[in-house]
């Protein structure tokens, strides 16, 4: 059982990582014989696989054990509260609207709905109280499950497509109006999608939180500041294994709206070498464009 786990595994890996013609597998197959030697259960393969994944130096695909498996998929618990903000950070500026969009790693439809309503409501509120543009602070956000978050957003972001995700000559778009193979609502924020907005990057940005930066890239009345990203701006697959664990491989890159790749950090239009002045520096840029500086 344990052989035919790790072989069925192998595969997956070969056939669907994005980088697996990096894996040397003459070199390393002695390697992985001797970790999994004498294992009879699946979980005993688990540091062949994990061996595998470090080799396509991707630094995104993983293994997740069954217990991380069912903790993304699970659903609000019994304190959840629909409004809770999830870690989520909003305030009014003056006249400018500032929101913290943290990363979420869940896939179950109620909590993304709970998080996507939180960013919703928050710049409603701001809408509500003079808002004439906005801060959105990616600095923290270290991915999961990006259409949460540009579902949130979508009052800023539109419902055109936002980017792209790039294997070879397939280009698959992805956009605030999908999540999965379902259409879902877009947020109506009054003039949101022609407002000044101010984008925050930096180190911490990663995975879906850089899916989510390269949202804004292209749109107009939008200005990135900070510093270069993460750098896993590629996207992972999810491929369940037989004992409830699952494959996370990196599939494809990333690719913005106007079709230009990326797959590393990402560039800001504005560096800030002192990143105590970000907030500074972006907040004067949202106040001095038309609209605000009225």
């Amino acid at each position: 059982m344990a052989r035919t786990y790790l072989d069925a595994a192998l595969a997956t890996i070969a056939d669907n990582a994005y980088y697996s013609e990096r894996i040397d597998w003459p070199t390393l197959r002695p390697e992985l014989e001797q970790l999994a030697a004498g294992a009879t259960r699946p979980e005993e393969t688990h540091p062949a696989i994990r061996r595998v994944l470090q080799a396509l130096g991707d630094n995104h695909s993983k293994l997740l054990p069954r217990s991380r498996v069912e903790e993304a998929a699970s659903g609000p618990g019994s304190d959840s509260d629909s409004h809770s903000d999830h870690g989520i950070r909003a305030e009014t500026l003056g006249r400018v609207g500032y929101l913290s969009v943290p990363g979420f790693a869940f896939t179950n439809a109620a909590r993304s709905a709970e998080f996507s309503g939180a960013l919703q409501r928050h710049l409603d509120a701001q809408a509500a109280a003079g808002a004439c543009g906005w801060i959105i602070d990616l600095r923290g956000n270290t991915g999961g499950n990006m259409y949460p978050m540009i579902q949130g957003l979508s009052g800023l972001l539109g419902g055109e497509t936002l980017g792209y995700f790039v294997r070879g000559e397939e280009r698959t778009p992805w956009s605030a109006r999908r999540f999965g193979a379902r259409d879902v609502d877009l947020h109506e924020l009054e003039g949101g999608t022609s407002a000044p907005v101010a984008v925050l990057q930096g180190r911490r940005t990663f995975s879906s939180g850089e899916a989510t930066l390269l949202s804004f890239i292209g749109r107009a009345n939008t200005r990135r500041f900070g510093e270069a990203s993460g750098g896993l701006s590629t996207a992972n697959r999810m491929f369940p294994l037989p004992d409830g664990a699952a494959l996370v491989l990196t599939t494809s890159v990333m690719a913005d709206r106007t079709g230009q790749p990326y797959g590393g950090r990402i560039e800001p239009d504005v560096q800030i070498w002192d990143v105590s002045r970000t907030d500074i520096v972006a907040r004067q840029w949202v106040e001095a464009q038309p609209g605000c500086a009225d």
